[in-house]
């Protein structure tokens, strides 16, 4: 049981209680703060992109097919994430998520996804919201539209 001790947990404690001291000590410097989420992204809305091929209606298994249009030169390169969530009376569920990275194009000439496509088949009824994200290649800046559906 002692060696136990020695080997294992002593090791344990005594490099969380120094960490947690070198913590402490370093946020005590001033202009020093504990940002977790270091990402200071500007969020804009729906003026930057277009969705197309969104439909107010779907039939079940019937295919989702949308493509993003970017009419910003400052997102030329960067990360495109889209979602569908199903909504309910007082809370949405992510269905599906895909990500598209290193989307770089040149301004008013490629539709999003490059190279791939975005298609879903919803087999539940229901009303759902499709998001689409753009982060820009340094992810200072995020583009955001969202579009609601329903599957019949």
């Amino acid at each position: 049981m002692k060696t136990t001790f020695i080997v294992f947990l002593l090791p344990l404690v005594s490099t969380f209680m120094f960490g947690t001291l070198v913590m402490g000590e370093i946020l005590k410097l001033p202009d020093r703060e504990l940002n977790l989420l270091q990402f200071n992204e500007e969020q804009i809305q729906n003026d930057v992109m277009i969705m197309e091929g969104i439909q107010s209606e779907y039939e079940k298994s019937s295919p989702i097919n949308i493509n993003i249009i970017i009419e910003d030169a400052s997102f030329e390169c960067g990360d495109l994430f889209l979602s569908i969530n199903k909504i309910y009376h007082d809370k949405t569920e992510l269905i599906t998520q895909s990500g598209f990275f290193g989307q770089c194009f040149q301004q008013n000439d490629y539709m999003l996804p490059i190279d791939d496509e975005f298609i879903e088949i919803i087999d539940i009824p229901g009303e759902y919201e499709i998001v689409a994200q753009m982060h820009d290649k340094h992810y200072k800046k995020t583009a955001v539209i969202s579009k609601k559906f329903l599957v019949i």
